[in-house]
């Protein structure tokens, strides 16, 4: 009688100790199913950032690099810093542009020239559509007259020299129109107009650009992309030939794009914020020259064209008449 209910007791313990590690195995199972599918999961949600990243990596460049063409198709105004060097002479140029309500620029620029010969000229700048303004602010040279004086330039100081407009409807002012016919063209356009020059610039393959670098800046970790950039010369005159249609600049009427079809592409480097979209920074492959970008859309009021001038050749005729 104790025996079986030993063995009674026994079988019970066995039961329960059955019930209880059937129980732990059900839930080392469930865990263990669990984990997988989560290692699953995971490795799908890799899988799938993955793509995504390389998807936008891909997307990102179209998306700001049209999102800064846009942007340059919606300015009124801006500021630019030129520099250019090549062996012992160089240019530096500050150029404030409005593109609305007035069509204008002015600057200011600083011509050196080191060596021997070693000189600086700085002038200033007033550019319309149709006409342009210089006039010299300050010459100095190491340079002597014949009786080994210095030379006196107060004939040329402060003197405006004007252009002479090719025609009431044509729009040559050069000082203008290297402000906005860059490598991106500058202007207050309407979205429609936007839209319509930007399918064209893509339609027609007016740029080739890839990021070539991307740089990130503290605190916030704002991005800068950096573009290289082959310009297609007969396409991008195509497109400029719309731009200018859109902003009342006539010269480019009579160009035939297809005349340039045997022309070098051009290659630049450009610089676009991240978060703006605004191009901020150009760098010109051939010519060394390179161009900073600010104060976007901020109002300034540019100096009136002077009306006391004489000619640009009778201005360059007397500072070639010093000695």
């Amino acid at each position: 009688m104790a025996q079986k209910l030993q063995l009674t007791r026994n079988y019970c313990l066995i039961s329960s100790m059955k019930k209880l590690f059937g129980n732990i195995s059900g839930k080392i199972i469930n865990t263990l199913t669990s984990v997988r599918f989560i290692v699953t999961v995971a490795g799908l949600v890799v899988v799938a950032t993955l793509a995504a990243w390389q998807y936008h990596s891909i997307t990102n460049a179209d998306r700001v690099f049209w999102g800064m063409v846009d942007d340059n198709l919606h300015t009124s105004s801006y500021t630019r810093l030129s520099v250019q060097k090549s062996g012992g002479q160089g240019v530096e140029q500050i150029t404030s542009a409005t593109t609305e309500p007035k069509q204008r620029v002015y600057g200011e620029t600083l011509f050196t020239q080191t060596g021997a010969d070693a000189a600086t000229a700085t002038t200033e700048n007033i550019g319309t559509t149709t006409q342009d303004f210089v006039r010299y602010t300050n010459i100095t040279t190491n340079q002597k007259s014949s009786n080994g004086n210095a030379l006196d330039f107060s004939k040329v100081l402060g003197v405006w020299g004007a252009s002479e407009p090719e025609g009431k409807d044509q729009t040559n002012g050069q000082l203008y129109n290297q402000a906005v016919l860059g490598i991106i063209p500058v202007g207050n356009l309407s979205s429609a107009q936007r839209h319509a020059l930007i399918a064209e610039m893509k339609a027609e393959g007016a740029y080739e650009f890839k990021i070539a670098q991307t740089t990130r800046s503290l605190p916030f970790g704002r991005p800068t992309y950096v573009f290289q950039v082959t310009v297609n010369p007969v396409s991008y005159i195509k497109a400029l030939k719309s731009y200018a249609k859109y902003v009342g600049l006539t010269h480019l009427e009579e160009i035939n794009p297809n005349d340039y079809s045997s022309s070098q592409k051009l290659l630049f480097t450009v610089s676009v914020d991240g978060w703006t979209h605004q191009m901020t920074q150009t760098s010109q492959s051939q010519g060394g020259k390179n161009e900073i970008i600010t104060g976007r859309n901020l109002k300034k009021s540019l100096p009136e064209p002077p009306t006391d001038t004489i000619s640009v050749d009778e201005l360059q005729t007397r500072l070639q008449s010093i000695n």
